[in-house]
């Protein structure tokens, strides 16, 4: 058996040959008046950015998003024609009420995205300003990509969308949800083709990883060309069968308590360490993390040093050039953060041998400082 942490989920090909199982959001706490299943978040966010126009087509098309973000979430809104501006986060990707507020009112943004950061409620403290704000007419939208099975409740939002990809092997998987009314657009369609392609380069990992077989350039190529087919989608396209199979085959308790233990290792384990920094707070009984997030200084040396030793790390959103102008706390992420694998594929062995690698990097580089 090859061993390795990160990169791209491999996918065991007996769970395609079980018998489908029922699945909704409703499982893990997203409720609304309608919803759709779709390929992807960026799709997600699309549709209910047309939805918003279909409903109020006197809104202007001027966008607050997060400093830190993807240029996924960017480039709806500039195909759609909005001028699209930042709200601030602090060191540890908070939300400042007053400074929220001075931002929101100076953009003369209409519509606001708001991300919750990596499983945690980062922006807790905004929930009362986004009801006197959405009173006032404009529309909010939360992404929970990032924190799909933490039990912190949506805030008082008008739609919620989100990614499932990033959390199993799910080939594809995205989410939109209104809290009133209905949705006017629903794709009938899911991608045959990108689900071919995803599940093929999943299973030949598995069979890689688990069987000794096949080669890793073969998967890594496959999976890059099923991304450039997500890039190229141009129309919506609802969520594969596969990957409502998939989604419904995961032990959701198994992976909440990994997640948090492997989160909890390295926590506890890189307390003190030189060369990182925590970005995110300890564990409270309402999150479940997507990635233990560090700052590190020599962010390129320590991720070649833990690849060299086959730990994966990626840098999940590289600043886009669609990005507008942000806060220097959020070019400080776009310029230093690293994501430390934690997911339900590992243990606390593996955490270890992650704190092991990092601490003979931190040996080597003691002049380093934060």
């Amino acid at each position: 058996m090859q061993k390795e942490i990160g990169s791209n989920f491999d996918l065991d090909p007996r769970i395609l040959m079980q018998e489908s199982a029922s699945w909704n959001l409703e499982q893990i706490g997203i409720t609304g008046s309608d919803s759709v299943m779709l390929s992807t978040g960026r799709s997600a966010e699309g549709l209910i950015l047309d939805e918003i126009e279909c409903r109020h087509p006197e809104l202007k098309k001027i966008a607050l998003i997060p400093a830190f973000t993807c240029q996924t979430v960017i480039e709806p809104f500039i195909k759609r024609g909005y001028s699209v501006k930042t709200y601030s986060i602090d060191e540890n990707l908070r939300i400042n009420p007053e400074t929220f507020k001075e931002e929101l009112y100076e953009s003369h943004a209409q519509i606001v995205l708001i991300h919750q950061y990596f499983g945690f409620h980062t922006a807790g403290n905004i929930e009362q300003l986004i009801r006197e704000e959405t009173k006032k007419g404009i529309v909010f939208i939360e992404d929970r990509t990032q924190c799909l099975y933490s039990s912190f409740p949506i805030l008082s939002v008008e739609y919620v969308i989100g990614s499932m990809r990033k959390w199993a092997a799910l080939p594809d998987g995205g989410f939109a949800v209104c809290i009133h009314g209905k949705l006017h657009e629903k794709p009938e369609y899911y991608d045959a083709e990108l689900e071919i392609e995803k599940i093929e380069a999943a299973e030949e990992k598995y069979k890689y990883l688990h069987e000794n077989q096949g080669e890793k350039q073969i998967f890594l190529e496959k999976f890059s060309l099923a991304e450039c087919m997500l890039d190229k989608q141009e129309k919506y396209f609802k969520i594969s069968p596969s990957s409502l199979k998939v989604q419904s085959s995961l032990n959701i308790d198994e992976l909440k308590q990994k997640r948090r233990d492997n989160y909890e290792r390295l926590y506890s384990g890189l307390e003190g360490s030189r060369c990182v920094r925590v970005v995110t707070p300890p564990l409270k009984k309402e999150n479940v993390p997507l990635y233990y997030v560090c700052l590190a200084e020599n962010r390129e040396s320590l991720q070649r040093h833990l690849r060299e030793n086959r730990i994966y790390a990626p840098i999940v959103w590289p600043k886009s050039q669609m990005c507008p102008v942000v806060c220097k706390e959020a070019e400080e992420m776009y310029e230093k953060s690293l994501c430390i694998p934690i997911d339900q594929r590992y243990d606390i062995d593996d955490m270890d041998k992650v704190v092991k690698c990092i601490k003979e990097f931190d040996s080597q580089c003691q002049s380093l400082k934060f």
